[in-house]
């Protein structure tokens, strides 16, 4: 009986004991702990009244059986590790009881030695897990590492127990330790990469690498988030390209020349070349800015429709055909400078339409409706040269606004832009083959008839001298551009293939829409890739080569910056009318149009460009010249290449001769005027020494009149007479020795009068007329 009451005892205890988790809470006789997989067994023979109590972490014994923790490192399954390559790490936690436990990987040396673990991985919990784990691209090849995990407890498990082999893999490793010289051995952790070496990593460094002059070249190229790479030169890719850093890597060029491989991430390129086979990756952020050239030396690129050559006030990113072939669709920038007003473009791709650019500028009109060039009719137009019947390029324009009509690649359109900068951004497939298009000349009509307005159909810019080059005998030789400077103003730019006026050159831009002059009644003309050109900043002012007896003369009113200009030159084999090779034509300013201009004005003709066979003392080109504003005009000299005479501005009305090799003549204006056959220029001064007195030649003014005497009346003598802007008010001639000409218009005025006697100079003088009433 007293065994079964001890025995109930000892049940009751070790229940209550059981419900507070009191364990292990026995003075031990004998006992152990063995484990079977997942199976534990712990055992203990003894007494059973002294507790072991717990508080959260804290643990109060009195020195008998603890709970046991340990912490056992399972196989690694890699084997080799490859640095930057996460992996995991499994282990078995027996008894680790602290809730806020914290289980850490550790990486020996490389001999094995715990002595300085680094830490590679850890996980929060109480139970037994992987850990992910990875080794950090720096450390140093190996075989003899080990891997063991601890707790935050302060138990250290045992480690994997065999060694381990850490390798780069193929991998080297940008850390800058030396420079910032790409091609510093000591900067990365297993030097150099190459095309057959190395893959490369560029991670964020205080001394980010640089490719300054030598040709670089790279197996797989990563950069990571943060990092830099900046690329002066070139760098040869020959694997994967992945950008996960700052997008920018520099001006310089990279080839790409795998032959099939992706591109990943976002990067702005300076130039790209494609020698191999590539794709813009699908993912979300995957795209490619190409600010410079994109070359397509072989192979192929899918762009993905994720590739945009960009456009600033610098420059514009181009194509440059050279074998390989580009699948998909691009965006392609132009940036068009200038002020508000109409300007001319054209679409670089065969599937673009109106659409493309009604996100640039509001597209408005009725679609079909006839229009003016700086009307308000409609935003987009297009040109028709048969119905145009006048004799400017002003009338003709139709809105083009219906949002799917097509982009014609060779098509001209003029597109009023409100602001001082408009990035034009078009869509769509680069045409890339020949193609053509036809120009016309309807029969009747004005001198506007024959004018065609087409575009530069390419993604890069067109040499003008190529393309009438091919095109020979179907046009004129000379391009013709609009060039707004406000929303009513702007002037005609010209180039011959030779010399230009305005700043056009040889190298018309992408995007850019243009008129030819055709004397056939219909031709096609034709446009192929031996055109096109790799000139990144077209649209700026150009400087002209000195040409054989070169005079460019300028006309500028700088109260509003306004100019224009026009040249002349000698070449042989030319002719003094006009030769449709070599002379431009001055276009006559559209109507409404609030604008100055200067022309060469041989034969009722005015020139933009003018050429000669040959310049000699008594050679003139007389000048036509249209005063839009009024206040004063400078009439100068930009260029002169004469050699051996003598380069003048005649004012034929004042017998005045200005040294355009060191000044400017002055026209004050009330505006809205022209002025024709009274400037020229001339490579003499004609100098008889006879003054006015000399001449026996009398002009004065009196109440009512203008009177001109002369001793010698055996010749007609012509008179002329004006206003103090050059406006003609009478002209007459003189029969014998006085004249008396009525001026009773107003009150009382000053005038300018010239006389001229068929083996004289003009003989002029000023005079007041009063009109007593």
């Amino acid at each position: 009986m007293k065994k079964f009451t001890l025995f109930l005892l000892w049940i009751t205890i070790a229940a209550g004991a059981s419900a507070q988790k009191l364990t292990p809470t026995v003075i031990p006789a004998t006992g152990g702990y063995s484990t079977a997989g997942n199976v534990k067994l712990s055992w203990t023979m003894g007494e059973t009244y002294t507790p072991t109590l717990r508080a959260g972490s804290n643990i109060l014994t009195q020195g008998f059986e603890q709970p046991e923790v340990d912490i056992k490192t399972g196989t690694i399954a890699n084997n080799p590790i490859c640095t930057g390559t996460p992996f995991s790490v499994p282990y078995t936690a027996i008894d680790v009881i602290n809730a806020a436990n914290i289980f850490t990987a550790q990486l020996s040396d490389s001999t094995g030695s715990f002595a300085s673990p680094l830490a590679i991985g850890s996980v929060i919990g109480l139970n037994s897990g992987t850990i992910s784990a990875t080794i950090p691209y720096t450390i140093p090849n190996g075989t003899r590492y080990r891997i063991r995990v601890i707790s935050s407890t302060t138990v250290k498990g045992s480690d994997n127990g065999v060694n381990l082999t850490i390798s780069n893999c193929g991998l080297t490793v940008w850390t800058g330790n030396t420079s910032t010289n790409w091609f510093t051995a000591t900067n990365w952790t297993a030097g150099l990469p190459g095309c057959n070496l190395l893959d490369a990593l560029i991670l964020p460094s205080s001394q980010n690498p640089v490719i300054s002059t030598s040709t670089a070249s790279v197996r797989n190229m990563t950069i990571s988030s943060g990092a830099t790479l900046t690329i002066n030169s070139t760098l040869d890719v020959c694997g994967r390209w992945t950008d996960n850093g700052t997008a920018s890597v520099g001006n310089g060029n990279v080839v790409l020349q795998s032959t099939g491989d992706s591109i990943l991430g976002y990067t702005s390129f300076g130039n790209l070349e494609i020698a191999g086979t590539y794709t813009v990756a699908a993912t979300a952020n995957s795209k490619a800015d190409v600010r410079g050239i994109l070359k397509k030396t072989s192979g192929n690129l899918n762009t993905t429709d994720k590739i945009t050559l960009k456009s600033t006030a610098t420059q514009t990113a181009l194509i440059q055909e050279n074998g390989g072939v580009l699948t998909g669709r691009i965006t392609m920038e132009r940036y068009e400078a200038g002020a508000a007003g109409p300007h001319q473009l054209s679409s670089p791709m065969t599937d673009a339409a109106v659409s493309q650019w009604a996100d640039n500028f509001t597209i408005s009109g009725a679609s079909g409706t006839g229009s003016f060039i700086h009307g308000a009719e409609g935003t987009l137009e297009e040109y028709r040269e048969s119905a145009n019947a006048t004799n400017n390029l002003d009338s003709g324009y139709y809105n083009y606004t219906l949002l799917t009509l097509p982009l014609s690649s060779t098509k001209g359109f003029s597109a009023s832009l409100t602001g001082t900068t408009n990035l034009i951004n078009t869509f769509g497939t680069p045409l890339a083959t020949t193609v053509s298009t036809t120009i016309t000349h309807t029969a009747g009509g004005g001198s506007a008839r024959g004018w065609n307005f087409i575009g530069n159909p390419y993604p890069s810019p067109i040499s003008w001298a190529a393309l009438k080059g091919i095109d020979s005998g179907l046009m004129n030789g000379t391009c013709y551009i609009w060039k707004a400077t406000g929303t009513t103003t702007g002037n005609w730019q010209s180039y011959n293939g030779t010399s230009g006026t305005n700043g056009l050159g040889n190298v018309i831009a992408s995007h850019q829409g243009f008129f030819i002059l055709t004397t056939i009644a219909s031709a096609n003309i034709n446009f192929s890739n031996s055109i096109r050109t790799i000139d990144l900043s077209p649209v700026f002012y150009k400087t002209y080569p000195a040409q054989d007896n070169e005079v460019r003369i300028n006309l500028a009113n700088n109260s509003n910056n306004e100019s224009d200009e026009a040249v002349g030159y000698t070449e042989g084999g030319a002719s003094d009318g006009f030769d449709i090779w070599t002379d431009g034509l001055k276009p006559i300013l559209p109507q409404g149009v609030q604008s100055s201009s200067i022309a060469y004005y041989i034969k009722d003709t005015a020139y933009s460009i003018h050429v000669t066979d040959k310049v000699v003392e008594n050679t003139v080109w007389p000048l036509t010249i249209h005063l839009a504003d009024a206040g004063n005009y400078q009439v100068s000299a930009s260029a002169i290449n004469v050699v051996g005479l003598p380069v003048y501005l005649l004012d034929n009305y004042e017998n005045t001769y200005y040294d355009l090799n060191a000044e400017a003549a002055t026209i004050s204006t009330m505006g809205n005027e022209d002025i024709t056959g009274r400037y020229s220029v001339v490579f003499h001064k004609k100098d008889n020494g006879k003054t006015p007195d000399q001449n026996n030649i009398n002009i004065y003014g009196k109440s009512g009149a203008i009177v001109v005497e002369r001793s010698n009346g055996l010749e007609p003598a012509a008179v002329k007479v004006t206003n103090l802007l050059g406006q003609e008010v009478v002209t007459t001639t003189i029969e014998g020795t006085r004249l008396e000409i009525p001026m009773t218009q107003v009150d009382a005025a000053i005038y300018l009068v010239y006389v001229k006697e068929s083996d004289r100079d003009y003989v002029s003088k000023k005079v007041f007329v009063l009109n007593y009433k």
